[in-house]
């Protein structure tokens, strides 16, 4: 995944945080969380690459896999590099939304800050610097298949494991391999009371597609909190 600069985004980040606040101890409260933040999100960046491409790997090979090794360490193997990969990527959102409202001083408190909470936030400072980084944020999390990895994250973290089948059509040639999750309900993030039904999902085009999607975006957000950030440093 090619990233940002995220150097510059952590240089940027604390100094916009000194220029906002005169007690040193709240400076330094926050530029640590920022350096945090900005290392764990390179790292789950780099996380969700490697189980990408494994996974990747996995499919395209997964006769070698599974004549190396027995047929249900196959399937764990690709089971467990899809699933990693999508945690990762679940995870990233949550990471680089927490790093806009620090960097951005959005004052939301830690444990409620999502991607729809901060589009709030940024949409009732009513600035027009923020309106590409609001529209990024839209291009992201509206898209079902966004929907679709959070709640299919979400439910195996908070209930159970989405049963994925792993089945290998020996009819076609050369034979090719199907991953499908079974369909499940979760509730809405955004409308309460309010249950989503997800039917089956092909999983292995479901992370191609999802992953290059939201790999993209994520450095325009991240090349957009940077240009907002040098703006402020200009002003």
């Amino acid at each position: 995944m090619m990233t940002a600069n995220l150097n510059r985004l952590k240089s940027l980040a604390k100094k916009n945080i000194t220029n906002k606040y005169t007690e040193q101890i709240t400076i330094d409260a926050i530029a640590d969380k920022i350096d945090m933040a900005i290392d764990s999100l390179h790292d789950r960046e780099d996380f969700t690459k490697y189980y990408y491409n494994i996974y990747i790997e996995n499919i395209k090979n997964f006769k070698s896999i599974l004549q190396l090794i027995s047929k249900k360490e196959g399937e764990i193997a690709i089971k467990a590099n899809l699933i990693s990969c999508m945690q990762n990527l679940h995870i990233l959102h949550d990471v680089l939304s927490y790093i806009i409202s620090l960097s951005l001083d959005m004052k939301i408190e830690d444990k409620d800050i999502t991607f729809y909470k901060l589009k709030k936030h940024l949409e009732m400072k009513n600035k027009q610097e923020y309106k590409t980084l609001i529209s990024y944020i839209d291009e992201l999390s509206k898209k079902s298949d966004y929907k679709y990895l959070n709640a299919n994250v979400n439910h195996s973290k908070h209930r159970y494991h989405i049963d994925l089948d792993i089945s290998i059509d020996m009819k076609e040639y050369p034979p090719k391999l199907y991953s499908l999750f079974r369909s499940f309900d979760y509730h809405s993030l955004e409308k309460k009371n309010t249950v989503i039904h997800y039917p089956e999902m092909d999983a292995s085009l479901f992370l191609i597609r999802e992953y290059n999607r939201e790999t993209e975006l994520i450095i325009k957000i991240e090349n957009e909190l940077i240009y907002i950030l040098e703006n402020i440093e200009d002003n």
